[in-house]
Protein backbone atom coordinates (compact mmCIF):
# COMPACT_ATOMS: atom_id res chain seq x y z
CA UNK A 1 0.00 0.00 0.00
CA UNK A 2 2.84 2.19 0.76
CA UNK A 3 4.39 1.73 -2.11
CA UNK A 4 1.48 2.63 -4.32
CA UNK A 5 0.49 5.60 -2.99
CA UNK A 6 4.12 6.56 -1.94
CA UNK A 7 5.67 5.97 -5.11
CA UNK A 8 3.41 5.09 -8.13
CA UNK A 9 0.71 7.30 -7.74
CA UNK A 10 1.82 9.90 -5.43
CA UNK A 11 5.01 11.35 -7.65
CA UNK A 12 2.26 11.10 -10.93
CA UNK A 13 -0.55 12.81 -9.16
CA UNK A 14 0.85 15.24 -6.62
CA UNK A 15 0.40 18.19 -9.39
CA UNK A 16 -2.89 16.98 -9.88
CA UNK A 17 -4.16 16.36 -6.08
CA UNK A 18 -2.05 18.07 -4.01
CA UNK A 19 0.22 16.88 -0.65
CA UNK A 20 -0.93 14.11 1.74
CA UNK A 21 -2.61 11.73 -0.63
CA UNK A 22 -2.44 9.22 1.39
CA UNK A 23 -4.22 11.02 4.35
CA UNK A 24 -7.35 12.56 2.31
CA UNK A 25 -7.22 8.97 0.09
CA UNK A 26 -6.20 6.28 1.58
CA UNK A 27 -6.10 6.49 5.59
CA UNK A 28 -8.62 4.73 7.07
CA UNK A 29 -8.52 6.90 9.88
CA UNK A 30 -9.37 9.51 7.36
CA UNK A 31 -12.31 7.63 6.95
CA UNK A 32 -13.57 6.83 10.21
CA UNK A 33 -13.36 10.76 10.78
CA UNK A 34 -15.31 11.72 8.21
CA UNK A 35 -18.41 9.26 9.50
CA UNK A 36 -17.57 10.08 12.64
CA UNK A 37 -18.07 14.13 11.63
CA UNK A 38 -21.73 13.45 10.01
CA UNK A 39 -23.32 11.72 12.94
CA UNK A 40 -21.56 13.41 15.92
CA UNK A 41 -22.86 15.87 17.97
CA UNK A 42 -19.92 17.29 19.15
CA UNK A 43 -19.02 20.03 16.59
CA UNK A 44 -16.61 22.50 15.55
CA UNK A 45 -16.81 25.16 12.09
CA UNK A 46 -14.17 27.36 10.95
CA UNK A 47 -16.03 30.69 10.48
CA UNK A 48 -14.60 33.34 8.40
CA UNK A 49 -15.28 36.79 9.43
CA UNK A 50 -15.46 40.55 7.47
CA UNK A 51 -11.80 41.30 7.83
CA UNK A 52 -10.85 39.12 5.40
CA UNK A 53 -8.55 40.58 2.84
CA UNK A 54 -7.76 37.61 0.26
CA UNK A 55 -4.45 36.66 1.10
CA UNK A 56 -4.95 33.02 0.61
CA UNK A 57 -2.60 32.53 3.40
CA UNK A 58 -4.87 29.93 5.29
CA UNK A 59 -4.86 27.96 2.03
CA UNK A 60 -1.71 27.12 1.95
CA UNK A 61 -1.34 26.17 5.88
CA UNK A 62 -3.97 23.81 5.30
CA UNK A 63 -2.29 20.29 5.48
CA UNK A 64 -5.83 18.65 4.28
CA UNK A 65 -5.46 20.59 1.22
CA UNK A 66 -9.11 22.41 1.63
CA UNK A 67 -9.29 25.85 -0.42
CA UNK A 68 -9.74 27.42 2.97
CA UNK A 69 -10.12 31.09 1.19
CA UNK A 70 -13.22 30.55 -1.18
CA UNK A 71 -14.99 30.24 2.04
CA UNK A 72 -13.86 33.49 3.62
CA UNK A 73 -13.59 35.44 0.18
CA UNK A 74 -14.47 35.82 -3.20
CA UNK A 75 -13.61 37.98 -5.98
CA UNK A 76 -12.08 39.82 -3.41
CA UNK A 77 -14.59 40.51 -0.99
CA UNK A 78 -15.08 39.00 2.37
CA UNK A 79 -18.59 36.55 3.06
CA UNK A 80 -18.46 35.06 5.69
CA UNK A 81 -19.28 31.21 5.31
CA UNK A 82 -18.13 28.12 7.33
CA UNK A 83 -16.53 24.61 6.98
CA UNK A 84 -16.15 21.40 9.15
CA UNK A 85 -15.19 17.83 9.44
CA UNK A 86 -19.09 17.22 8.32
CA UNK A 87 -18.58 18.66 5.08
CA UNK A 88 -14.76 18.95 4.70
CA UNK A 89 -11.94 16.92 5.66
CA UNK A 90 -10.90 19.43 8.12
CA UNK A 91 -8.97 17.97 11.27
CA UNK A 92 -9.58 20.99 13.29
CA UNK A 93 -5.29 21.53 13.45
CA UNK A 94 -6.00 25.54 13.37
CA UNK A 95 -3.57 26.63 10.73
CA UNK A 96 -5.39 28.49 9.20
CA UNK A 97 -6.41 30.46 12.28
CA UNK A 98 -3.04 30.69 13.47
CA UNK A 99 -1.78 31.96 10.07
CA UNK A 100 -4.02 34.76 9.42
CA UNK A 101 -3.14 38.23 10.37
CA UNK A 102 -6.01 39.43 10.40
CA UNK A 103 -7.85 37.51 12.43
CA UNK A 104 -10.57 36.83 9.83
CA UNK A 105 -10.80 32.88 10.62
CA UNK A 106 -12.04 31.46 14.26
CA UNK A 107 -13.40 28.17 15.77
CA UNK A 108 -17.25 28.29 16.58
CA UNK A 109 -19.16 24.88 18.16
CA UNK A 110 -22.35 24.23 16.20
CA UNK A 111 -25.28 24.34 19.05
CA UNK A 112 -27.39 22.44 16.99
CA UNK A 113 -25.38 19.58 15.62
CA UNK A 114 -28.24 18.96 13.04
CA UNK A 115 -28.60 22.85 11.38
CA UNK A 116 -27.02 22.33 7.87
CA UNK A 117 -23.86 24.62 7.72
CA UNK A 118 -23.19 27.16 4.80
Amino acid sequence: MDLIFGALIGVGAYPFLGTRMWCRYGCPLAGMMRLFGKFSLSRFQVKANEKCKGLNLCTTQCPMGIDVASFAHKDGHPIEGSFGLQNTPCIGCGGCVDICPVQALSFQKILNPYKELN
